[in-house]
């Protein structure tokens, strides 16, 4: 696998999806369900995190940063 793009708030849930399979269930478990999840949604993590009532993204991505599998 090469090296994956950042995860950021701007990292689009496409890329997310792709990139980062295993925070699918944590995603989930947030209340962010994202198209593999059954809902479909092209955009920023932000905006979809935003659009289900999450305000604090930097608080999310942290979260999501401690379930990273590295990539190497």
């Amino acid at each position: 696998m090469g090296k994956r793009p950042p995860l950021t708030k701007d990292i689009l849930v496409e890329d997310l999806v792709e990139a980062y399979p295993e925070l699918i269930g944590p995603l989930m478990h947030e209340g962010v369900v994202c198209m593999v999840c059954g809902e479909a949604y092209w955009g920023t993590l932000e905006e979809l995190a935003q659009s289900k009532g999450i305000t604090d993204t930097d608080e999310l991505i942290a979260s999501l940063q401690e379930k990273v599998t590295p990539s190497d």
